[in-house]
């Protein structure tokens, strides 16, 4: 069995068990209480570091970054690069580096989040951080950077908590579990869905709206029976559709890439994601074969041209029900190797373990 030592970072805990005004906090971030428990129960937990094959750092930086009891800052502000750089910088010099000891074995932290304005800088290289991302992205660039992440960012899914704000249930089994393939296509009234803002304002980045805004022409034929909505619109009619159209928000990967093989939803993504979504860890399964992959957005192709080649692609995927029964052939497969909600070890973090012991 794999023997664990996780640090024992007594101040911090302290700070984390009572800050409890969540003023952004949200459910995407609420994984760290499962994972820890997860690591306690399925694994040996060693009390010395030389005793361990690896180390976990329990600093759950999410929490501090996004409750207004952390902020060093007005706490009325949304957290900004700057000041998540200097509270990332703050705890870890005060909470965490005298602790960290010299060894040969691999360690690593969690953050349970997207890295948006995020600087890891700050943390030793040989520290892997495990994450729904690799790469940070800013507010004003267009390209992700590395901003500490280097080499040493290990991706997971996210998780499919409960969030009453956005309209999201607990997501704990595939939605079709015994339906046969007849009975899904039956279930299936649209063809296309997107659920998300395609919206440019000063709180919404330029690579959110380049990443969308073909969509503002999409369909203007009808070809297809086409849903679009808010993302609170979303969990009510995934199970109805068939193609989800995934495309880039502030950051690279969204909560809905995961929800599509909770419900038999085929995601569509650009091809230059491929890379981004390929790095889960997926022992055994080929994601490329369950997703329909988009040419990327060239500048000298206008809108209406590109959209006219995406409704090609999708007028021949969907001119066969079949394509659409081999893209979703391995969903349920797929789904539990992205659940976190089996137990006694989810297999997320038993992947997880597996490739940082490999």
């Amino acid at each position: 069995m794999t023997k664990i030592y996780i640090y024992d970072l007594i101040d911090l805990n302290a700070i984390l068990s009572n800050n409890v005004d969540e003023y952004y906090y949200i459910e995407e971030m609420n994984l760290y209480n499962l994972f820890l428990n997860q690591l306690k129960n399925n694994y040996m937990i060693v009390s010395t570091i030389d005793e361990a094959d690896i180390a976990f750092i329990p600093i759950d930086y999410p929490k501090l970054l996004y409750t207004s009891n952390a902020l060093i800052t007005n706490p009325d502000q949304l957290p900004t690069a700057s000041n998540k750089k200097a509270l990332i910088n703050f705890f870890w010099k005060n909470y965490v580096e005298k602790h960290i000891k010299t060894t040969s074995i691999p360690q690593f932290m969690l953050f349970s989040y997207v890295l948006f304005e995020i600087d890891f800088s700050i943390i030793p290289k040989n520290i892997y951080i495990v994450s729904y991302e690799t790469r940070v992205t800013l507010m004003n660039t267009i390209n992700t950077i590395d901003n500490g992440t280097a080499n040493r960012m290990i991706m997971i899914p996210y998780i499919l908590n409960k969030n009453d704000y956005r309209k999201q249930s607990k997501i704990t089994n595939y939605h079709f579990n015994d339906y046969t393939n007849d009975d899904i296509v039956k279930m299936k009234q649209y063809d296309i869905g997107f659920f998300g803002t395609i919206s440019l304002d000063v709180s919404r980045t330029i690579n959110l709206y380049d990443s969308r805004k073909f969509l503002l022409h999409f369909n203007d034929t009808s070809k297809f029976n086409y849903i679009r909505g808010e993302g609170y619109d979303a969990e009510k009619n995934l199970y109805k559709t068939k193609y989800l159209f995934v495309l880039r928000g502030d950051t690279p990967t969204r909560l809905c890439f995961y929800q599509c093989f909770a419900f038999s939803i085929c995601p569509i993504i650009y091809e230059k994601d491929v890379e981004t979504y390929s790095q889960l860890l997926l022992p055994n399964i080929n994601l490329l074969n369950s997703i329909l992959v988009i040419p990327d957005i060239k500048d000298n192709i206008s809108q209406i041209e590109y959209c006219k080649t995406v409704e090609r692609i999708l007028e021949k995927e969907l001119s066969d029900v079949s394509n659409y029964l081999n893209k979703i052939k391995y969903h349920k497969e797929i789904f539990d190797s992205l659940n976190y909600f089996k137990e006694p070890l989810a297999n997320p973090i038993k992947n997880l373990i597996t490739r940082l012991c490999s």
